[in-house]
């Protein structure tokens, strides 16, 4: 039986038992991510114990802070994935280094950021704010669809239950006698002023994770029928500086397409 080391602040829940039975592994990704936070924060402040809630004042990187806020804003979510309660909801050690490595090399991948507009905890919350996000983020990509295209509008907003847009037929691995049923999508188009074709992006979600689709299509006589589609990205989970990047990265493509 080991001994309780070091400040109870970065200490993850199940440690406090001490049975014995606990997954040190986990309880390591949550003492770095609260070790992380402190030393961001100012000298002598110390994180509150708990998950770290990605978007509130109370757990704000940014306070103090000169440099870069975006940048911060980004590795809160990284924080949250990594100290959540339950050990089998955190990222695992090697999906914590990996998003440390995207968000580091991130200086060309818009960073996402929380918007917190829900207070409470659950599996409804986590969606809320994970499709909040995640809309907020292909809007961007929208904004340079749409420069590309010439429409002035500036894209329209991603919207749920939108997926019927999509002509393509997507690879994911079923999870139903029906085939693959995503926990919910997002879907807006891009139209030319001329009407004769449009980009759509798309994302899909499961569980914490979001992929992400396009396609390009072109107006017929009888509707529309697709000219370009592209693979799906690879799950992400979102909110996180890797969702953020393959949606950057489907987008390009997309634009060198057009």
């Amino acid at each position: 039986m080991g001994v309780k080391v070091g400040p109870l602040w970065f200490m993850a829940p199940e440690m406090r038992k001490m049975s014995g039975e606990e997954d040190g592994r986990q309880a390591d990704v949550y003492s770095l991510a609260h070790t992380l936070s402190a030393f961001i924060l100012s000298l002598g402040t110390l994180p509150l114990p708990g998950t770290f809630r990605a978007g509130t004042e109370e757990y704000d990187l940014n306070r103090g802070w000169k440099g870069d806020h975006d940048a911060l804003d980004a590795l809160e979510h990284v924080l949250e994935a990594a100290t959540r309660n339950e050990p089998q909801d955190r990222l695992s050690i090697r999906d914590l280094a990996q998003e440390l490595g995207v968000w580091l090399s991130a200086a060309r991948v818009p960073l996402t950021r929380n918007h917190g507009f829900r207070t409470g905890w659950g599996p409804m919350d986590d969606y809320e704010r994970d499709a909040a996000e995640t809309q907020r983020i292909m809007q961007s990509a929208v904004a340079a669809l749409a420069r590309t295209v010439g429409n002035t509008n500036g894209g329209d907003v991603p919207q749920p239950r939108a997926s019927e847009l999509w002509l393509r037929t997507y690879d994911w691995q079923p999870n139903s006698p029906e085939g693959f049923e995503s926990d919910g999508t997002l879907t807006v188009a891009v139209e030319r002023p001329d009407g004769t074709r449009r980009a759509v992006l798309g994302a899909a979600f499961w569980g914490r994770d979001v992929s992400f689709i396009a396609e390009v299509q072109r107006r017929t006589q009888g509707g529309c029928e697709l000219e370009h589609g592209w693979p799906e990205s690879d799950w992400a989970r979102a909110r996180l500086p890797s969702a953020t990047a393959a949606l950057k990265s489907l987008t390009e493509r997309v634009l060198q397409h057009l």
